[in-house]
């Protein structure tokens, strides 16, 4: 049971993540199938969609395993389920309406109340301009930066929350299927080649923490062909040599 309602049905049970809400979405399903012959094709299509997604994702080995991927729905589970509530409830009796509203409200509250302490820490810890650890003068370098185009990437290999959303320039993640073609590579001077003419990276940027979990190859290229451009708040901005420097 316990399987069924943290994994499979965890969207709407797993209160702890989702809140509570969600839950609601199951008794409206059983109302919308009992009356799906009144029901408008659009209706029908956004329901089944939704229903699909569901299967799709909290069936899945990723889905089960992680709750991002499941949360993904949440917004489209949310706005379905005020779109069919208020559906059954306009035709009803003023008093039925409020008693809803209420016990929607109560559950809101129960959610928010359940989780003030995760929110508390996310603001305190949110990034922003104004904090002392942005490492904004590495960020404007990069934004200003004409050589870093569609034919010279950055290898991203740390806080990509700071490149993708405060950077307007290309790059890819460490993490990206398109670099198996380098870590495939033993011999460093292949590795380079590979990162330099087939993947069109000129600037590595990484954290100087993570920069030990490197792997060796990545370690000796940053150490013995590339140029440190500029560190700034730990992060550092390296450019491969020979990569036609304008």
């Amino acid at each position: 049971m316990e399987l069924w309602l943290k994994s499979y049905l965890s969207l709407f049970f797993d209160f702890e993540r989702y809140g509570n809400l969600t839950w609601l979405a199951i008794p409206l399903f059983i109302y919308f199938m009992a009356t799906i012959k009144k029901r408008k094709r659009w209706e029908i299509a956004i329901v089944f969609v939704l229903l699909l997604s569901c299967l799709a994702l909290l069936g899945s080995t990723k889905g089960r395993s992680n709750p991002r991927y499941i949360f993904s729905l949440y917004p489209f589970t949310i706005g379905t389920i005020f779109i069919y509530a208020w559906e059954f409830i306009k035709k009803r009796n003023r008093y039925l309406k409020i008693g809803i509203f209420a016990i929607c409200g109560i559950l809101i509250f129960f959610s928010f109340y359940h989780s003030r302490k995760t929110y508390k820490r996310f603001w305190r810890t949110r990034v922003s301009l104004e904090e002392h650890f942005f490492p904004e003068e590495t960020l404007e370098f990069i934004n200003k930066s004409k050589d870093i185009n569609n034919d010279n990437l950055v290898l991203v290999y740390s806080h990509r929350h700071l490149f993708y959303y405060h950077t307007n320039k290309k790059g890819i993640h460490y993490k990206d299927p398109v670099l198996r073609i380098f870590y495939r590579r033993r011999n460093k001077e292949a590795a380079l080649d590979v990162l330099k003419n087939q993947l069109k990276v000129k600037y590595i940027l990484v954290h100087w923490t993570f920069k030990r979990r490197m792997i060796r190859t990545l370690q000796n290229i940053i150490t013995e062909d590339c140029d440190l451009i500029i560190k700034n708040k730990g992060l550092q901005l390296y450019r491969i040599r020979g990569t036609d420097d304008k």
